[in-house]
C-alpha cells in the first residue's frame, strides 16, 4: 500500500490567495477519489483540503494499491464562482512514513531526485535499499521531535494527531529529516545542507511546546492533549507561591530563558 498527497495552490491576480472552500468533489456528488478500474470510492465527495498556509492546500490519500491509477475532482469556490479541475495519478510503490512525515511529502518539498541521491550514497539505484533509507531517517527525526519536544507537554502514549498537526509537524520536521537523511549517508566531512534549515525549526519546535506565556494559557498549538502534570507558566508559579510557607515572597515574572521567578 502506498500513500499520495495531492497539493494545490490557489491565486487570484497571481497572489496566494485562501478561497471560500476547497474540496474533493465530483460534479455529481459521488466522489472524491476513486479507483479508476472499478469506481470504489477512497475519499468521500466533499472532503475539505488541509489549508497550509495562504492559498496553499494538501490532502493526504493512504492505502492506495501501487501501480492502481486513480481518479478525482477538485472543486474550489471563489468570489460566488465554482469551478472544478479533474486529476488522475498513479500510486506509487511501497514509500516510506512515519506517524506524520511521508515519503511523497519530502519528494514534494524537497524534490523526488534530491531524495534518491542522498538515500543512495553508493548509486546502486536500489529502490528497496533507498526506501529504508528514507525511513530511517524518517524514523530517528520522528523519534528526536518525540522525545526532545513533544513529550515535554504531550501525552504523545494516547495522541491522535489531526491532518492539521500532521501539516504543522510536517512542516517543522522536514528540514530535520533532511538533516537526518544526509547524516546517514555516512559522508560527514562535508557541511550538512540542512543544518542551519534543521537548528530553525529546532527552535519552532521549542516555542510550539515550551509552557505558555502569561495571558496565553488558552493558545492550542497542536490539538493533542497535555499530558498529566503539565502546567502553563501561570498555574506553574501560582501553584509554587502557595506552597510556600512564607508570605513574602511573590511572584515575578522576567524576560528570557526563565519566564517567571520567585524572589524572596
Amino acid at each position: 500500500m502506498s500513500t499520495k498527497t495531492l497539493s494545490i495552490t490557489h491565486k487570484v491576480d497571481g497572489v496566494l490567495t485562501d478561497a471560500t472552500t476547497l474540496k474533493l468533489s465530483d460534479p455529481t456528488g459521488a466522489f472524491g477519489v476513486r479507483l479508476q478500474s472499478d469506481q470504489s470510492v477512497v475519499v468521500a465527495d466533499g472532503t475539505d483540503f488541509v489549508n497550509d498556509g495562504m492559498g496553499l492546500y494538501s490532502y493526504e490519500i493512504t492505502g492506495l494499491t501501487s501501480g492502481a491509477v486513480y481518479e478525482y475532482w477538485v472543486e474550489t469556490v471563489y468570489g460566488g464562482t465554482t469551478k472544478r479541475v479533474e486529476g488522475t495519478f498513479t500510486a506509487g510503490g511501497v514509500s516510506a512514513s512515519g506517524l506524520w512525515m511521508t515519503q511523497d511529502y519530502l519528494n514534494t518539498k524537497y524534490g523526488a531526485a534530491n531524495q534518491q541521491i542522498l538515500a543512495d550514497m553508493e548509486n546502486q539505484q536500489n529502490t528497496n535499499a533507498i526506501t529504508a533509507t528514507i525511513q530511517q531517517a524518517i524514523d530517528d527525526s520522528e523519534d528526536e521531535v518525540i522525545t526532545n519536544y513533544l513529550s515535554d507537554r504531550y501525552d504523545m502514549d494516547n495522541a491522535t494527531l489531526t491532518d492539521a498537526d500532521k501539516v504543522t509537524l510536517r512542516r517543522l520536521t522536514g528540514p530535520i529529516t533532511e538533516q537526518w537523511l544526509h547524516e546517514n549517508r555516512g559522508d560527514r566531512e562535508k557541511e550538512n545542507p540542512f543544518e542551519k534549515s534543521a537548528n530553525k525549526a529546532r527552535q519552532d519546535l521549542a516555542a510550539l511546546t515550551a509552557p505558555l506565556l502569561p495571558g496565553q494559557n488558552n493558545v492550542a498549538f497542536l490539538s493533542l492533549a497535555n499530558r498529566s502534570g503539565w502546567l502553563t507558566i501561570d498555574e506553574e508559579a501560582t501553584a509554587i507561591t502557595r506552597n510556600l510557607s512564607d508570605n513574602t515572597i511573590t511572584q515575578q515574572t522576567l524576560s528570557g530563558a526563565n519566564p517567571f521567578s520567585i524572589y524572596p
